[in-house]
């Protein structure tokens, strides 16, 4: 089985995620993304130890915000962020305190390159899924984004969740990455996570209080994207305009 979500309409517009406007319908175009049926829950970590409880953030990281940014505008920093220090994440996003917020749910795979700077930003939730979905190097996603990407290429669990969320839609049937069957009742979006280990909730989940750090060591659940059924999106439909 296969699961998918909506592809990011190129003729809308991007704005303040969380606005009163009317939401973006799903569009019957989608991208197909890989899924693996039936992933059972692992209860030991990679050493073999019992696996520790997700924790909060906490007020030191959680300050690094989507307010905290500045949101990427090309015509303004196409030239500037260019001349931006590449940071080195030591523990502490303070390293990144001058990068900019790239944030455009309108950007395609094909895009990328040609849209997204590989310096000087910080990558919402959309947009890591974006790359992480189209770039199979980890290598490369951690030179270009460490803020967002360790040296495995996976996303830091210690990153706030910033800017749009990355959904998908889930009809009934489908299975999430904890073997549960979604029903009628449960059908609509829900965030999506990476291989079952990081959920990309974007500011509306950081918002509601949602997010937790992973604990370290953790099994990767599933290959590429799926979802959990405990996880429904706060705004139901893939992007506010």
């Amino acid at each position: 089985m296969q699961a998918s979500y909506g592809e990011r309409s190129g003729n809308a517009t991007s704005s303040n995620e969380g606005g009163a406007d009317a939401p973006v319908e799903r569009s019957d175009d989608h991208r197909e993304v890989p899924f693996l049926e039936g992933c059972i829950t692992q209860e030991l970590d990679k050493r073999g130890k019992p696996l520790k409880e997700p924790t909060v953030l906490g007020e030191a990281r959680s300050k690094y915000n989507t307010s905290f940014y500045e949101q990427y505008d090309p015509t303004k920093h196409s030239q500037s962020v260019k001349e931006l220090a590449v940071g080195k994440y030591n523990g502490s996003y303070k390293v990144f305190n001058h990068y900019l917020l790239y944030s455009d749910p309108t950007t395609t795979a094909e895009e990328i390159h040609d849209r997204i700077p590989k310096r000087g930003v910080r990558l919402d939730d959309m947009t890591v899924a974006l790359v992480l979905e189209t770039i199979a190097s980890p290598g490369k996603l951690h030179k270009w984004w460490p803020a967002e990407f360790d040296h495995l290429g996976m996303p830091r669990a210690t990153r706030v969740p910033l800017g749009y969320a990355a959904k998908m839609w889930v009809s009934a049937g489908q299975r999430d990455v904890e073997g549960k069957v979604a029903t009628k009742e449960d059908e609509g979006y829900y965030y999506l996570w990476w291989k079952g280990l990081q959920v990309l909730m974007g500011k509306e989940g950081h918002d509601a209080q949602l997010y937790k750090i992973r604990p370290s060591w953790e099994k990767d659940k599933c290959p590429g994207f799926g979802f959990k059924l405990t996880h429904k999106a706060v705004v139901p439909c893939l992007w506010m305009a």
